[in-house]
């Protein structure tokens, strides 16, 4: 199947977020170097920082769709240069 969705794939439609505020991968300015002709990322944008406090406690009955959740927003921190913090419920203090 084709992609006319803007750099963005199919299974990103079928799921429940919304990719729409994902930035495209092919939409990332590029610098050129002219003294090696390759080209970098621009940095003068900071780096984002991205936290996600998930419970993955083995024997829950939604544990399959957390790890899926995780998995995608694994993906989207890579997709934006982020970095990304998992915080495990588990280790919280209440």
């Amino acid at each position: 199947m084709s992609d006319t969705n803007g750099g963005h794939n199919q299974s990103c439609h079928q799921s429940s977020h919304r990719c729409s505020s994902l930035p495209s991968v092919s939409a990332t300015a590029r610098q050129s170097d002219p003294t090696t002709g390759t080209s970098s990322a621009p940095t003068s944008r900071p780096k984002m920082d991205v936290v996600c406090l998930i419970d993955l406690t083995i024997g829950s009955p939604t544990l399959s769709h957390r790890k899926a959740a995780l998995e995608e927003i694994k993906r989207a921190a890579h997709l934006c240069n982020a970095n990304l913090h998992h915080i495990q419920f588990q280790k919280l203090d209440f």
